[in-house]
């Protein structure tokens, strides 16, 4: 069975004169050239808003139902697995942006879960959009993990929110991520072939928790 991984990133959807159809075209164009295969799956790694907008995602889902249905008619598939994850600009920083001064103080005297609660909401318009598109677990909030099928191979999934303590200014360094999201990633991540999933890459992560988290990252196999 070949599988195709469909990678898209970095959208940044503020008005609907954003989607040209000619880029979904091109989305076809390169699916023709790696035929044969048997599913595919796509992959949305975060920074799909420009804002965080309520109205950025409707547009976005309209995008993404234009480029299922072109998939699924041109390449006869009935299903397309879609994953995605929250980058920064998925964050509704006009609801609270403490600069990275403010973020670095506040890491430093400890995260709370009220703190996290309060990162999140800053997310609610994306975990809607998520939560629409069967990509987020409504216990966990930062880390869901999906199970694919692939014939008799089982594909893990670890869609990571890695937006936690986004702000306008330059935010390396600040990401967060708590320590049961890395313990569930070494206890869940156990198929045949794993994948993880995210906007921020691991040296963008808070020192706190940074060598944690590429040590998880690199020994998953």
């Amino acid at each position: 069975m070949k599988v195709v991984l469909y990678h898209i990133s970095d959208l940044h959807i503020e008005k609907s004169q954003d989607i040209k159809v000619s880029n979904v075209k091109k989305m076809i164009d390169v699916l023709n050239g790696l035929q044969p295969f048997d599913k595919i799956i796509l992959i949305i790694s975060g920074d799909i808003a420009q804002e965080g907008k309520h109205d950025q995602y409707n547009i976005a889902f309209k995008m993404f139902g234009t480029i299922i249905k072109e998939i699924k008619d041109n390449f006869c598939l009935k299903w397309i697995d879609i994953l995605l994850v929250p980058g920064n600009h998925d964050v509704d920083l006009e609801l609270d942006d403490e600069g990275h001064a403010g973020i670095q103080n506040k890491i430093r005297k400890g995260i709370s879960q009220d703190m996290i609660d309060n990162e999140l909401e800053k997310q609610k318009n994306y975990l809607n959009y998520a939560k629409g598109n069967h990509c987020l677990d409504e216990a966990d909030k930062l880390c869901f993990i999906k199970t694919i099928f692939c014939g008799q191979k089982k594909i893990k999934i670890c869609m990571l929110n890695t937006a936690l303590f986004s702000t306008l200014d330059e935010d390396k360094g600040l990401h967060f991520m708590p320590e049961y999201v890395l313990e569930k990633m070494c206890e869940e991540l156990n198929g045949d072939v794993n994948i993880t999933v995210l906007h921020h890459a691991h040296h963008w992560m808070h020192d706190s928790i940074k060598n944690k988290f590429e040590n998880i990252l690199f020994s998953v196999q």
